[in-house]
C-alpha cells in the first residue's frame, strides 16, 4: 500500500466505529444464543459459559471502545502519522476505509465469510 496518512483523531475515531459494528455484531449474536437456549428448554452449564463469555466480550467492547473515544479526545489534530504499513496487516476494505478514510471501488472483495 502506498503511503498514507492520518491523525491520531481520525484514527481513534476509526477504532471507535469499528468497535461500535463489532459490539453490534455480538449483540445480535447474543440475542441470537439467547433464543436457541430457551427454544432448547433449560441451558447446559457449557451454553451457560459461553453465553456468560458472550457477555463479557461485549462489555470488553464497549469498554475498549469508549477508551479509544477518550483517547482521541486528548489527542492533539495537527499530528499526522504514516499509516500505510500498520493498514497492510487489515484484510476488510471497510475496516482499511474506516481507519485511512480511502475509498475503494465497490467491487473490491469485502472479505469472505467462513461457515462452519
Amino acid at each position: 500500500m502506498s503511503s498514507v496518512k492520518s491523525t491520531w483523531p481520525e484514527i481513534f475515531h476509526g477504532l471507535e466505529n469499528e468497535l461500535t459494528s463489532i459490539e453490534r455484531m455480538a449483540r445480535q449474536v447474543d440475542l441470537a444464543l439467547a433464543s436457541t437456549f430457551i427454544e432448547g428448554g433449560k441451558p447446559t452449564n457449557e451454553q451457560r459459559a459461553v453465553f456468560q463469555e458472550m457477555d463479557i466480550l461485549i462489555q470488553t467492547v464497549e469498554d475498549i471502545r469508549n477508551f479509544a473515544a477518550r483517547l482521541g479526545e486528548q489527542v492533539a489534530d495537527g499530528q499526522s502519522v504514516e499509516i500505510g504499513y500498520a493498514l497492510q496487516a487489515l484484510r476488510l476494505d471497510r475496516v482499511v476505509n474506516s481507519f485511512s478514510q480511502i475509498e475503494h471501488d465497490k467491487k473490491t472483495d469485502h472479505g469472505q465469510v467462513t461457515l462452519f
